[in-house]
């Protein structure tokens, strides 16, 4: 058994101290990024925020909403098949909704014969576990991509760099970062199983980066929730990108509330 008794943080255990700044409203802060995919051409430019895909945020109403602002949300997978056509069909943005399943058969199958009615509709997936550590994860994600070469794949939840480069070489080209660090998860209660996140977030997106090279992932909202039965804890955190001239926050530990892994 290997013990790490390094600190390792969360972002409750952190504050933002302010630097300073040329900006004179936060209304001139530009979040908005343009993304190159590791495996497809397919652009991306828009604030890299997507809501969780549990069944009370991942909803049409919400993507719909978000994309009024340049945000993303993975849908829930409990829609029909005819629903997930009608959406995905006059979708005008398509980075706005990605489309979740798991990696269960009949996942597989509903998928495709969405991606089969739509004509191939939907350009964005989010393949989602509680846990991406198993070979099955993994060759699903080997699948989705050798199946369908052009769509963007997020797939996820894992915590380290190793895992995080091997679902980049399998096909994906955002992974989900994190788990049990919802503020009502009980997953790392449940189980021991999960990692500070801010501390995750950081070795991971430095690790990826190291080894493959591979453009920025993206990002993941919280889930607040643990109660839908297909969802699993996740968030990630993205650096924001400011106008030049203004400085970028900075974040300070808390002295008396940090987390060890």
């Amino acid at each position: 058994m290997h013990i790490e008794n390094t600190v390792r943080l969360d972002f409750k255990d952190v504050l933002i101290r302010p630097n300073r700044s040329t900006l004179t409203s936060r209304s001139e802060v530009d979040i908005t990024r343009s993304f190159k995919f590791l495996h497809t051409s397919t652009p991306y430019h828009a604030i890299p925020i997507i809501a969780a895909n549990m069944d009370t945020t991942g909803t049409f109403a919400m993507a719909r909403a978000l994309a009024e602002h340049g945000l993303s949300t993975a849908l829930h997978k409990h829609y029909s098949v005819a629903e997930y056509v009608d959406f995905f069909s006059k979708l005008e943005t398509k980075s706005s909704a990605f489309y979740s399943l798991g990696i269960g058969d009949g996942d597989w199958e509903k998928f495709r014969e969405v991606m089969r009615l739509s004509g191939n509709a939907v350009s964005f997936v989010c393949i989602d576990v509680a846990n991406g550590y198993t070979e099955a994860f993994v060759s699903f994600v080997k699948k989705v991509r050798d199946t369908f070469p052009d769509l963007v794949v997020m797939a996820g939840n894992v915590v380290t760099g190793d895992m995080t480069e091997e679902l980049l070489l399998s096909g994906a080209d955002i992974v989900k970062v994190g788990i049990g660090p919802g503020s009502v998860c009980t997953t790392r209660k449940m189980s021991g199983v999960g990692y500070p996140q801010l501390s995750t977030r950081r070795t991971v997106s430095a690790d990826a980066s190291a080894r493959t090279a591979a453009a920025p992932s993206l990002v993941t909202l919280p889930k607040p929730s643990a109660a839908a039965p297909t969802s699993s804890c996740s968030a990630a955190c993205s650096p924001a990108t400011t106008r030049p001239g203004a400085s970028a926050w900075s974040l300070t530990a808390r002295s008396t509330d940090a987390s060890t892994g």
